[in-house]
């Protein structure tokens, strides 16, 4: 049976950028069990961990066309004729409803030092260089998810450093977050860990 990692969507807020632009805040995270061999018996049992959760913006219009769009007819986003979306597609997770699951992962990695503020004192509360993001697509593919991984961080502002500490194998309105609740289901892939990383309001 191919095995690979599974993310759940347990979460999908619609929410509208500071352009008008249709997106959605979808949440998702890892098995909360996982499948193991006994080293003694040689039994295979199932075991609870602990999930991890993040959150990943999907738009109904991929931005990176649209700003093209933009350029060419030289007006802003939110200006932009209706039926000139029609032909742009929507970034992958879009479609995506509460329950149903995606090959991927929850990747922390590396980055190049941020602030995280506190959202009512917008203060800094401190600096940190680890960023944690849902990354979708093939883990087993690894050359492949690697270079997602990478596109994937420097999309949502937070480019990895050329020397990774790398953990475990995991857009743009607002970062993605981690959420250390546990999640209600159950899946046999194997779950990832990762030094957990809380994120509030990031300046870039």
């Amino acid at each position: 049976m191919y095995k690979t990692q599974l993310l759940k969507v347990t979460a999908v807020e619609e929410k509208l950028d500071k352009n008008g632009i249709p997106f959605k805040r979808i949440t998702v995270a890892t098995a909360e069990k996982k499948r193991v061999q006994d080293e003694f018996t040689l039994e295979v049992s199932t075991v609870s961990v602990k999930a991890r959760k993040t959150s990943f913006n999907s738009f109904k219009h991929n931005y990176i066309e649209l700003s093209q769009l933009s350029k060419e007819k030289q007006v802003e986003i939110a200006k932009i004729d209706v039926a000139e979306l029609e032909g742009i597609e929507p970034d992958f997770g879009w479609n995506l409803e509460v329950g149903d699951k995606t090959e991927g992962s929850i990747v922390s990695r590396k980055v190049t030092p941020y602030d995280i503020i506190d959202r009512d004192s917008g203060e800094v509360l401190r600096s940190v260089d680890y960023y944690t993001a849902a990354v979708l697509g093939d883990v087993n593919d690894k050359e492949s998810f690697e270079q997602t991984i990478k596109q994937t961080f420097k999309g949502n502002g937070h480019p990895l450093q050329d020397e990774l500490l790398e953990l475990d194998p995991i857009n743009n309105v607002e970062d993605s977050h981690e959420d250390d609740s546990e999640a209600e289901f159950e899946i046999e892939v194997e779950a990832t860990s990762a030094k957990e990383t809380k994120t509030a309001t990031v300046t870039k």
